[in-house]
């Protein structure tokens, strides 16, 4: 999604805008789905294995997990899309 500085103002977004706060709470969201699916240990410890592993990603890892995210996005939209359409 684009956004251009004079919408993301009146939008309230920060001009640098491509990236909004929801965005980013979701993206967040996932991971932490992510590391909770592989976790093993107690709940009181999952908050700082969940720091330690975000630390010990490597730059492919946060591309394909990206990657993934960005799939699971596409599909809730184009689900969302197909229900508008079919109303």
């Amino acid at each position: 999604m684009l956004v251009y500085v004079h919408d993301a103002e009146k939008e309230n977004i920060s001009p640098k805008g491509v990236i909004m706060e929801k965005d980013t709470r979701e993206f967040e969201d996932f991971l932490q789905e992510v590391h909770g699916e592989q976790y093993v240990g107690t709940d009181d410890m999952m908050p700082d294995d969940y720091e330690e592993w975000l630390q010990d990603l490597d730059v492919d890892r946060w591309i394909l997990l990206g990657m993934r995210f960005a799939l699971k996005m596409q599909g809730k939209t184009l689900d969302k899309l197909q229900k508008s359409i079919i109303k």
